[in-house]
């Protein structure tokens, strides 16, 4: 059973000592205040603990006032009645009384006394459960103190006289945790944290005024807050203008107010000394000098003895000119402010004039303010009396309070009882919502706890809204997540090089229409290259632009094989934000369809050239005669959204890595195995991060070796497995499936060969199907989610095989001859090269078991010779399925520095799928792009002041999600976002 314990209570009369000042009035030092109140801000304020009362006084609390009384010498609660009254005494008040942790209600007719459970705040026990019962519903007992505590008409039944639990017996401090001891010795709490109180039991600060913590809408008279305007007082925790009678003496009040006073033969009406004789040794209305304690007049002014007011002489005021303290008046001076007005060169109030100016209710002779309200000296307008701790007429309660949770309503702003209103959450330690909850999704954001910790939540109300300029690779799926996909970011070019005529077409795949052709070598060619218009004589002459690729920023690279010169590799942007303003003329110079005729038209203004502001960069390749005919864009890997470049060169046999950004050699790798070379001819990226490289020339018997693996982080190269085939079986197309297979046209083995990696096994698929001719040289080949399509060099036909059984589905004659690469494009349509007619052939599929269609032919360039991923639907699709979408977080106002806390996400994250978050920071918006990425941020939460942070402060914060699928069948999906930022003062 749990004993009620009762702790001390008031005697009779008050032992406070110190000056007179009341709660709220104005102060120099603590001596200044009565009632064991202590001077903070220049006012005097009640008690928080017993730790600050003197001369071993208790702090008693009653509502939002408080004050330091002297200890009983008897038990409180044999008899509340003598201790309310002479609370009311101290206080003045007959509410609940808080004594350390017991309540006093001294309301009824017939006071109750009870001890707090929990802590003891402006309304009493706070959080406390029935006074009579413990927590186990059993019957609160005696404790010994002479009465009836457990409220069974018993005094002390079953207590052992004076050895009773009624709490410490004077050993509080000795640092000893005895009996009625709860702790030992007395310490400071924090906020909201218990602390060891002067009765060495554990309290909490309870919410209200004066509990020494800074809550809800308080203002003043707290640790920490700023105070009071000049003019205004502290009342209840909240600035209130002056009002006469409201305890404190401000400017303009001379009566009526603690240590304000009238002369003799004066009145005091509304705070002022009336009537008004100028002389009569006290200040009234109007009087601005010549009355003590008013300071005397500013250089250039002198006292009016008449009126007492300063004024500049008469022989000065109004002469033409601007002598010292003339403010108005004069030539050249301004008019006085709105509620002035000029007299005698200076600005004077209109209130307090004699007559009734515009926006004056009182103060003036026959103005006069309502009932429930006063009138600002000051200003001659009528304030509301709400505040004054007096209830006026239409007041229901006064002074205002902040909400707390142990009380469902709360007197307003307009002092009237309303519900508790409903109050945020902050990160404070505390309920502020009062759902039983601490912080609630607050704190595991918010690091740096305090209560300016704000949490900013994405997506706005219009959801996620991915464009080109703020995402890649990724959509809206039908719950409104962002996840994976290709139809809003998705690139609808394709890239085919033509190799008699040094350049490559760019094709809208949606229409066929050519929107762009671009050289291959741009004005910053290396030496050896060759002019960029000149044809391929497949020996001395042309660049012979061949293999296409396609990075995850859907920009274009061409390797040119310069047979016998400088081979290189050109990079194109895809879109024309990411191109060069190189010559400074406000515009970009690019290649166009001007006419809108779907061709771009040779020898036009709609070719720019090698000048063309959207080609980026053209690097070597190599050495002279290396012929870099492979070409493939690697897995994105750290910070980077794009990855490196990877160059097959034919006749050196190597693999040659090169930066998206500049082109610049990062490194080569040897494909020789032994003293036997492999010479690439295509190129594929692998979902791990591994690059394909494939050959023509395959080996010299049989079986032959058909395909080397190059490990992109130790920069070595593996020999796969030997490919079943014929002597001197090569490949040509190379395409890298969703199930893990690597597909190589046979070139002239009629088939084609399929390896599975995981595996390291090989398998042959001859396609064949009734009404189709025989296949007689596969070579381009590309996959989606369900089939592979490969070009027949002379049946000219595109094989359609499907990856799950090898079977063939169907085959598509195209009006073309002499066909190379393949390709599948977003919109759906499958595309084939051909070399002798110039032109790309699109198939527009509507049904593909069944094997339906639209073809429709589109030129191009002269003998284009396109292979490898000319649309980048394989790496975009297979290799790495990969997103991002980025948005802007405004942190604090701009005189405040803004702390980046922390970022969580609500979301889906299935196995072999990976969300990362990556920010940055800025003063302004503008300046977040020259600021570095820092991330990946990996988890949820994540800490942004923890590595590989911090973020550095500031006022805007750029957010970037990544999502990525490693199995490519499932994805990511993020719903919401929220980022937590805390505001920091200056200095």
């Amino acid at each position: 059973m749990r004993q009620v314990v009762l702790v001390l209570g008031l005697v009779a009369t008050s032992a406070c000592s110190g000056g007179s000042g009341a709660s709220g009035g104005r102060c120099a030092s603590d001596g200044d205040c009565g009632g064991g109140q202590t001077c903070s801000g220049g006012y005097c304020r009640g008690c928080r603990s017993d730790a600050e009362c003197r001369n071993g006084e208790v702090c008693v609390r009653s509502g939002s006032r408080s004050a330091c009384l002297a200890p009983p010498s008897t038990n409180a609660c044999d008899s509340p009645a003598a201790h309310c009254t002479a609370a009311g005494d101290a206080l003045g008040t007959t509410a609940i009384l808080c004594i350390g942790n017991t309540e006093l209600d001294c309301r009824g007719t017939a006071p109750m006394c009870r001890a707090c459970s929990g802590a003891c705040g402006e309304s009493g026990c706070v959080g406390d459960m029935d006074a009579s019962t413990g927590d186990d519903g059993s019957v609160a007992s005696d404790s010994g103190s002479g009465g009836d505590d457990a409220g069974d008409g018993a005094t002390d039944g079953g207590a052992d006289g004076g050895s009773t639990d009624a709490g410490p017996s004077g050993s509080c401090g000795n640092g000893v945790v005895e009996s009625g001891e709860s702790c030992d010795p007395p310490a400071p709490g924090a906020c909201g944290v218990p602390a060891c109180n002067a009765m060495c039991r554990f309290e909490v600060a309870p919410p209200g005024c004066g509990n020494g913590c800074a809550e809800g809408e308080e203002e003043c008279g707290e640790p920490g807050l700023p105070g009071c305007a000049t003019g205004f007082s502290c009342l209840g925790c909240t600035c209130q203008p002056p009002r006469c009678g409201d305890g404190v003496a401000s400017p303009g009040e001379w009566c009526g107010e603690p240590g304000r006073v009238c002369a003799a033969g004066k009145t005091c009406v509304d705070c002022q000394c009336t009537p008004a004789v100028c002389g009569d040794g006290s200040p009234d209305l109007g009087e601005t000098c010549g009355e003590p304690p008013l300071a005397a007049c500013a250089m250039g002014q002198t006292c009016n003895t008449g009126s007492c007011t300063c004024e500049v002489p008469p022989a000065l005021c109004g002469n033409g000119d601007v002598d010292p303290a003339e403010v108005c008046g004069e030539p050249g001076l301004d008019l006085c402010p709105s509620g002035q007005e000029c007299e005698g060169c200076l600005c004077r109030s209109e209130c307090g004039n004699g007559e009734v100016n515009a926006g004056e209710e009182c103060g003036e002779p026959g103005a006069s303010c309502p009932a429930g309200s006063s009138c600002a000296v000051s200003t001659c307008r009528c304030l509301n009396d709400c505040g004054n701790f007096a209830l006026d007429p239409g007041e229901e309660c006064d002074p205002p309070t902040a909400p707390i949770c142990s009380s469902a309503t709360i007197c307003s702003s307009s002092c009237q009882i309303e519900p508790r209103p409903a109050v945020a959450e902050l990160c404070n330690r505390m309920d502020d919502d009062c759902d039983g909850v601490v912080d609630e999704g607050l704190v595991d954001i918010c690091f740096d706890c305090d209560e300016t910790c704000a949490v900013g939540a994405a997506p706005p109300p219009g959801g996620w809204m991915p464009g080109p300029t703020n995402s890649s690779g990724v959509i809206v799926d039908m719950d409104g997540a962002l996840t994976l996909g290709n139809r809003m970011t998705e690139s609808y070019a394709v890239w085919v090089a033509n190799m008699d005529e040094g350049t490559v077409s760019k094709l809208d795949s949606r229409t066929g229409r050519e929107i762009a052709l671009y050289p291959t070598v741009g004005a910053d060619a290396p030496a050896g290259s060759r002019p960029w218009n000149e044809a391929c004589n497949w020996s001395n002459l042309g660049n012979c632009p061949s293999r296409t690729a396609v990075d995850q920023n859907f920009d274009a690279y061409v390797a040119n094989r310069a047979f016998g010169n400088q081979g290189t590799v050109v990079k194109i942007a895809n879109a024309e934000r990411d191109c060069v303003d190189r010559n400074m003329n406000g515009v970009i110079d690019t290649s166009r369809d001007l006419n809108g005729n779907g061709v771009i038209d040779r020898g036009t203004a709609e070719i720019v050239g090698p000048t063309d502001e959207c080609i980026l960069w053209t690097v070597a390749a190599g050495g002279t005669n290396a012929v870099p005919r492979a070409l493939a864009i690697g897995v994105a890997t750290g910070a980077s959204f794009v990855g490196d470049v990877w160059v097959g060169l034919y006749n050196t046999a190597e693999a040659c890595r090169l930066s998206p950004t500049t082109g610049a050699l990062i490194g080569c790798v040897s494909l020789f195995r032994g003293g036997t070379p492999f010479n690439p001819y295509g190129a594929a990226a692998y979902r791990d991060g591994r690059i394909f490289f494939g050959t023509i020339s395959g080996a010299s018997a049989s079986p032959a070796n058909l395909l080397v693996a190059v490990d992109p982080v130790t920069m070595t190269s593996t020999w796969t497995s030997d490919a079943p085939g014929v002597v001197g079986a090569g490949s040509y197309g190379m395409a890298v499936d969703g199930n893990d297979n690597v597909w190589i046209g046979g070139w002239d083995s009629r088939k084609l060969k399929r390896y599975h990696v995981p595996t390291d096994t090989w398998s042959d698929v001859t396609p064949a199907r009734a009404g189709c001719p025989a296949a007689t040289v596969v070579r381009g080949v590309a996959a989606d989610a369900t089939y592979i399509w490969a070009t027949d060099y002379t049946a000219n036909v595109v094989w359609q095989v499907r990856i799950s059984d090898n079977a063939t589905m169907n085959c598509w004659p195209i009006p073309a001859t002499v066909l190379a690469g393949a390709g599948v494009s977003f919109d759906g349509s499958v595309w084939a090269i051909s070399t002798m007619d110039s032109v790309a052939v699109r198939i527009a599929v509507t049904d593909p078991v069944a094997g339906t269609g639209v073809t429709t032919v589109h030129p191009v360039g002269l003998h284009p010779y396109t292979y490898s991923d000319f649309i980048g639907y394989g790496l975009n699709t297979f290799a790495e399925p990969r997103g991002y979408y980025r948005y802007v977080v405004t942190g604090c106002d701009p005189t405040l520095a803004t702390r980046w806390q922390g970022i969580r996400f609500m979301g889906e994250v299935p196995p072999m799928t990976a969300v990362e978050l990556f920010v940055r920071s800025s003063s302004t918006i503008a300046g977040l792009a020259g600021e570095a990425w820092i991330g990946p941020f990996i988890g949820n939460p994540v800490n942004l002041q923890a590595p590989p942070g911090p973020v550095p402060d500031g006022a805007y914060l750029e957010v970037e999600i990544r999502l990525r699928s490693d199995d490519r069948t499932t994805a990511p999906r993020i719903f919401t976002v929220d980022v937590a930022h805390t505001c920091i003062q200056p200095g």
